[in-house]
Order: C-alpha cells, then sequence, then structure tokens
C-alpha cells in the first residue's frame, strides 16, 4: 500500500455498497480497504431487511466508527440502494461497488494515485475480471461478450462509461442527478454515466491497476432469466433521450425475423405459397444455431454443447428486447442498436461485421436450396 509523506490527508472516499446476499467473504476484504492519503468511510445498504448477518460481520457494521449500516425495510433494488447510500455520502469521492466482488488491498491507492494525476476529472473506472470460463455456460458469455464492459478499463485508456460495480465517481457530479430508478430490468448504469460524461463533455478515466474479481454468477450455470433481462434493459435505455443519438437500425435478428415473418403470413397465403412459408422461418433458426457451430470453432474448438449455450444465451437477450418491444409497445427499439461504445452520434445504420456475411451468405444458399427443392416438386 501507498503511504504518503506525513500521512497527510488530501481527500475523502465514501465507498458504497447495496448488497443483498451479505456475505462475509466479499464485505469483509472491502471493509479492510484503506489508504493513508484519503479519509475513508463505508455505507453499506442492506437491501435484503431477512438477510442473515454472521456475529463477527454484524459487530463491524455496527461498531465500527467509519461504516454506516442503512437497513431497507424493503428489497428496492441496486438503483434505489445504490441512490440511498449516495445520498448519505459527504466526502469528495464516492466509490461504487458491488457486494459480490473481492477488491485488490491496494484498490483505494491507485485510485487516490490516479486522482492526484488527474484531479479534474469526473471520475475513475477500475476493471472488474472473471475467473477464466470452465463450462459450457462460462465459455457461451465470454463468447457473446457479457463480460466485454466489465474489464475494458483494464485496456481502454477512456470510456462513456463503465459497469457500477468498481467505480469511482466525484460526489457533486451526483448531487446533480442519481440513478434512474425506473430502469427496473438494468441498464441504469450506461444511463447516468455516459449522461455525466456527455454533460460535461469528459471521459471516465480508466484505472487499469484498480481491479477487483467477480465470480461468475450462480456458480457458472445458465444465465437465460439474466440474459432476457438484459434484454429488457437494452430496449429501456435505447429510449432514453441522450441515448437514442447512438443507435441505429440493424438487420432483424432470429427473433425480429420471427415476427416479421408471422405478419407476412396473410401474404404467404394470398400468393398460395404457405409450403414455402415454414421452411423459410425454420431456415432462419437452422442458421442462427449454425452460425452458433461456426463462431465457436473459430475459436479453436468444437462443442455442441457450447454451441448450444451460445445460441440459448443469444436468443435469450433477444427474446427480452422483443418482449419490451411487444409488451410495452415501444416499436422505436424494434430492430435498433446502440452503439455501446458511444463514438460519435448518428452510427450508420445496417452495420456489417464477418459474421452478418457469413450468416447473410448461409440464408441465401438456404432460400435458392428450398426453391430448387420447390421447383422439382
Amino acid at each position: 500500500m501507498h503511504h504518503a509523506q506525513g500521512h497527510k490527508i488530501i481527500t475523502g472516499i465514501d465507498i458504497v455498497v447495496p448488497s443483498y446476499r451479505v456475505s462475509d467473504e466479499y464485505l469483509m476484504p472491502i471493509l479492510a480497504l484503506q489508504d493513508d492519503r484519503a479519509t475513508v468511510r463505508f455505507i453499506i445498504v442492506l437491501d435484503n431487511p431477512e438477510a442473515i448477518i454472521s456475529p463477527n460481520l454484524h459487530e463491524i457494521l455496527t461498531q465500527r466508527r467509519d461504516v454506516s449500516l442503512v437497513v431497507n425495510a424493503s428489497n428496492l433494488g441496486f438503483s434505489a440502494a445504490r441512490n440511498k447510500g449516495i445520498g448519505l455520502a459527504t466526502q469528495a469521492f464516492v466509490l461504487l461497488l458491488d457486494d459480490d466482488i473481492i477488491p485488490s488491498n491496494n484498490l483505494l491507492s491507485f485510485y487516490v494515485d490516479a486522482l492526484l494525476q488527474k484531479p479534474d476529472a469526473i471520475g475513475f473506472a477500475g476493471p472488474v475480471f472473471m475467473p477464466k470460463p470452465f463450462n459450457a455456460s462460462t465459455i457461451a458469455l465470454d463468447l457473446l461478450g457479457v463480460t466485454t464492459h466489465f474489464s475494458k478499463p483494464a485496456y481502454t485508456d477512456t470510456l462513456k462509461w463503465t459497469p457500477t460495480a468498481n467505480v469511482l465517481i466525484r460526489r457533486d457530479l451526483l448531487q446533480q442527478q442519481l440513478f434512474d430508478e425506473d430502469l427496473q430490468f438494468g441498464g441504469e448504469d450506461i444511463a447516468l454515466l455516459t449522461k455525466i460524461a456527455f454533460d460535461n463533455n469528459a471521459y471516465w478515466l480508466s484505472v487499469p491497476a484498480a481491479a477487483v474479481e467477480h465470480p461468475w454468477w450462480n456458480a457458472g450455470k445458465s444465465q437465460y432469466k439474466r440474459m432476457f433481462r438484459y434484454g429488457r434493459a437494452a430496449t429501456d435505455v435505447i429510449l432514453l433521450k441522450h441515448i437514442r443519438p447512438y443507435t441505429y437500425i440493424d438487420f432483424p435478428n432470429s427473433i425480429e425475423w420471427s415476427v416479421l415473418w408471422l405478419l407476412s403470413l396473410p401474404a404467404w397465403v394470398y400468393l398460395q405459397s404457405t409450403k414455402m412459408a415454414w421452411p423459410v422461418v425454420t431456415l432462419f433458426w437452422v442458421v442462427e444455431f449454425l452460425m452458433a457451430i461456426i463462431i465457436v470453432v473459430s475459436q479453436r474448438r468444437f462443442s455442441l454443447p457450447v454451441a448450444w449455450q451460445y445460441f440459448m444465451h443469444k436468443i435469450a437477450r433477444e427474446a427480452g428486447a422483443f418482449w419490451q418491444v411487444l409488451w410495452y409497445g415501444k416499436w422505436f427499439a424494434f430492430s435498433r442498436r446502440m452503439d455501446a461504445g458511444f463514438a460519435k452520434p448518428h452510427p450508420s445504420p445496417f452495420r456489417l461485421n464477418r459474421w452478418k456475411i457469413v450468416k447473410g451468405v448461409l440464408i441465401v444458399l438456404g432460400i435458392l436450396f428450398l426453391i430448387s427443392i420447390r421447383a422439382t416438386l
């Protein structure tokens, strides 16, 4: 740990941790964080009033003068819990940490070093590292890029947003706006941190050494519900006023193609081509699974279980996004994507990459094959 000469206090950091799990394994290392150059205070917002707290942790949470414990009467969700903790903060900076991360011992030292070098920054982002993928589900999630934004501060100098599992923010900026509690399914980190970055014409600065470790969700089990929720969150975020300029129309995914196919059924009937209708929609889903296999093979492995998990998690996310469009009538978001890097406003539509090209070729070949079969009947 770094020690400033004379142990001079140069800043103050309130560490805000919304906690549902209340686990000694994760909270104890967080509560051990210190740096001699900063006045450090902990604000733990217990968002599960029925949680069982170990005697040792209970003593720390209730007896230590640098720890404030807030117990919500009911589960309010992470946004509301964070907002409550931020409302109790009094120091220059707020460090937001999730309650299921393990920080490096020198986490605060690296952040203090960074704010000394860039005192006018809006805030700093530290990487969140997942363990190495170890089964079909975790390999599939990694291939899908689900963890990309968590680790991005390790290799990208500036960011327009970062997950709130590990981010240091100037508190005065949080007095102007907080997390959107209406975003029930997630995306509140994107919404708030991009807004702060845009309003201040600034970036979040990465601190690669200020790393934390995050376990795989549910010990690496399939995350279909999580992906469905992420899809719903993506639709909600796309509709936000300051996010809309960074969205674009894209080629429909398999869920959206299926919807368009259903809407086109009357035309198939009118043209007396219903015998082609079912093979066409089946083709889209067959190609989707073939793409999963191709993407897995491109990583120099062949595993049908990994391909299946990739396919299922991808479809779950796409289904969640469309569910939000359909159930709440948010048709602006249909076949619309967000440029998660926020490189520039009004990105070009119908972006191509090698996988979209391969998928398009497979679909064209499949349709030609279906036409040739029908011609022989």
